[in-house]
């Protein structure tokens, strides 16, 4: 936040000698806000959140390729670069751009109206030739068609008690879940609009944004998630 950030809401890639020259690539900005999306479900503040999604439109505006659905390697920004790639192939390290489809899927859970979801399919869509003839080279985009083959929640939680709630919920293993929550109805979230109800702490499971009734103890809510 305080060294690699550039004045226009960017990243930087390198920090030295208290200097930063270096634009910030794909992988730096998938990975960045990978964290901040972990960083909003483990403290649910919304702060991180928004720069998740601030980062996510500098890089639709900066590195996006409209031919292939897909995002360069490099900003537009990089005039010096000769060949703008395209990296798509997941090893020890998973590709840059699927972090970011995986990231755009997660924020379209927490931003439905912005359209990350339709760029993430998009995403996922363009790699389908790649994925089905060489399938270990991409173990993230499989997990991704996973998002969306299968169900996967959204789970919100509104109350004063819904941080102790929600720790309970995050001792199990649930990857086909994302969580919000708040202490009352001070939130800008879609998902936790007119879900306060004073002196109770409610938990809503859904899809899409359509909801089941809410239930108060994390284990309704894993059966609601058919958790065993």
């Amino acid at each position: 936040e305080k060294r690699l950030t550039t004045p226009d809401g960017g990243l930087f890639h390198n920090y030295k000698n208290e200097r930063s020259t270096i634009n910030g690539y794909l992988e730096d900005y998938a990975s960045v806000i990978d964290a901040y999306l972990a960083l909003y479900e483990v403290t649910f503040d919304e702060t991180w959140l928004e720069r998740a999604k601030s980062l996510a439109q500098y890089c639709e505006k900066n590195f996006y390729d409209p031919k292939s659905g897909l995002f360069f390697f490099t900003s537009q920004k990089d005039d010096y670069v000769i060949r703008r790639t395209l990296e798509t192939m997941d090893n020890v390290i998973p590709s840059s751009n699927s972090i970011m489809a995986k990231d755009l899927f997660k924020l379209s859970k927490f931003f439905p109206e912005d359209g990350f979801e339709d760029r993430s399919l998009q995403m996922l869509k363009s790699l389908q030739a790649n994925i089905l003839e060489n399938v270990q080279s991409h173990a993230n985009w499989l997990q991704l068609t996973l998002y969306f083959d299968q169900p996967f929640y959204e789970v919100a939680m509104v109350g004063e008690s819904f941080k102790k709630k929600a720790q309970d919920l995050k001792g199990r293993y649930l990857p086909n879940a994302i969580f919000a929550g708040a202490a009352n109805q001070n939130s800008s979230l879609s998902i936790l609009q007119d879900r306060y109800s004073k002196g109770e702490t409610w938990i809503y499971v859904c899809q899409h944004g359509s909801c089941k009734l809410p239930v108060s103890e994390p284990s309704e809510v894993l059966k609601q998630l058919r958790y065993p």
